[in-house]
């Protein structure tokens, strides 16, 4: 069903606010569309298209005042579209601001502010991201191409699609074309850092290396991320412990055998395993890498991202038939003192995670293993001043990489704790020396080759 512009212009003209949301209600109930994962009635695209088009003149605040129900950050954003369109930046920004406000992350406010600060209309950008080309993110309910915070919309929903129908859909390929005409208008420029430096060298403005995508049959890089089972509390990510439920684990099985198995059969897949809580406390993450050894999985490379805890050397050993399909073990730490990971990883026990650690790079050298062994730190206010040490902490275990990370708001804070531990946001206290920080980061490791380092949306 395409949109009925006539009809919202009628509506806006003569202000009837009431009309105007339910023909935008039935519009979502009717149609399968791209829409925000965390938005259950996501009408911004809906009204972004019908307002490109339109010259009507009206009264944002009131015409939109029954879609502020859905989402008041959404509502705040409409209403910075329509100064937007209107050449009123001034306003626009106030609206987009207040949005934020209402919900940090929320991807067109991101958007259209960056539009504002580079005084473009719409992005044009020469550059094409391989993500929407490469990667599929399987949550419990919907699907994405890229980091939740980077790219907030659903593709699909693995309890109901298989995945070919995820992969090769109608909603990624719109993804995929607003890569490919360089708007991307689903892309988050805040936080995603490829599109943040792609806009920094288009606006100097320096080349971009234009590259061509092509969608292959299974996608080359697959992150689980439907099990939040975890055994611990961080608190950025959660309140409290969480384990699923066996409703939770019969999904599970359902998502395994419908999406996970089907995409990763006879591919080159790289399986990433899991960014949404830790392998090792889920059961049903534990099963699926046992049945990973069959051989149809002999050509898949598996990523495994944990905190680290209960990779024991007496579970390690348990999946010594996966040790050659191992490409990248990943492990969250955020802090390089015993003190501080009580605070950032509760109830995490620093001794075990340190004889994990030198375990895991004593195990590669052993083995002959090319396996990248990398530690996360994900920056906050609390943590700042360890960033360096953190560094130090890596190369003494013999890892290869550590990988900063802005500290992103998942629900765990309002917007005024956010932004006092966001050091990363440059209205931060802290941003200044965060930003001396990185630097000297930098200078080390530029004397330490064998120890690689990488800033995530700083």
């Amino acid at each position: 069903m395409k949109i009925n512009h006539f009809e919202m212009t009628h509506h806006a003209k003569t202000s009837n606010a009431i009309s105007f949301s339910r023909y935008v209600q039935n519009y979502i109930e009717n149609n399968d569309y791209l829409s925000h994962k965390l938005i259950q009635y996501d009408c911004f695209d809906i009204v972004r298209i019908w307002m490109s088009k339109s010259n009507v003149q009206f009264n944002p605040e009131e015409l939109f005042e029954h879609l502020k129900v859905w989402s008041e950050a959404q509502y705040l954003a409409l209403c910075g579209l329509y100064y937007f369109y209107e050449d009123k930046n001034i306003m626009a920004q106030e609206f987009f601001e207040k949005s934020l406000h209402k919900h940090n992350t929320y991807q067109p406010s991101h958007y259209y502010l960056k539009l504002i600060e580079i005084n473009k209309k719409e992005l044009s950008l020469r550059w094409q991201c391989p993500k929407p080309y490469q990667a599929l993110d399987i949550q419990q309910k919907s699907a994405g191409v890229c980091c939740t915070s980077w790219v907030p919309y659903s593709v699909g929903d693995p309890s109901q699609q298989k995945g070919e129908e995820l992969w090769h859909g109608q909603k990624i390929k719109k993804i995929r074309d607003s890569v490919k005409i360089g708007n991307y208008q689903y892309c988050n420029p805040s936080y995603c850092p490829h599109l943040k430096n792609a806009i920094e060298m288009e606006v100097e403005p320096k080349k971009i290396i234009e590259t061509q995508h092509k969608v292959t049959q299974s996608p080359s890089y697959l992150q689980l991320s439907y099990d939040r089972s975890c055994n611990l509390k961080c608190p950025s990510c959660r309140k409290g412990l969480i384990q699923a439920s066996k409703k939770e684990q019969i999904l599970f099985e359902i998502i395994q055998s419908s999406c996970i198995e089907p995409l990763l059969k006879n591919s080159n897949t790289l399986v990433s395993i899991t960014y949404s809580g830790d392998p090792f406390a889920s059961t049903h993450y534990r099963q699926l890498l046992h049945t990973l050894k069959r051989e149809e999985y002999n050509n898949i490379g598996i990523l495994i991202a944990t905190n680290g805890i209960n990779l024991t050397p007496a579970v390690w050993k348990t999946y010594s038939e996966l040790w050659r399909k191992l490409k990248i073990i990943t492990i969250s730490v955020d802090a390089a003192s015993k003190e501080t990971y009580r605070k950032v990883r509760p109830p995490g026990n620093w001794e075990s995670l340190m004889q994990n650690l030198q375990y895991l790079s004593n195990w590669r050298d052993s083995e002959m293993l090319s396996t990248k062994l990398i530690l996360n730190f994900c920056v906050q206010k609390i943590n700042l001043r360890e960033m360096v040490s953190f560094y130090e902490l890596a190369d003494e275990v013999g890892f290869d990489q550590v990988y900063y990370q802005r500290l992103l708001n998942w629900g765990m804070y309002t917007s005024e704790e956010y932004q006092s531990l966001d050091v990363a946001n440059p209205l931060n206290i802290n941003n200044n020396e965060l930003i001396d920080i990185v630097q000297e980061i930098k200078i080390r490791s530029l004397k330490s080759p064998q120890l690689s380092v990488r800033f995530g949306a700083f």
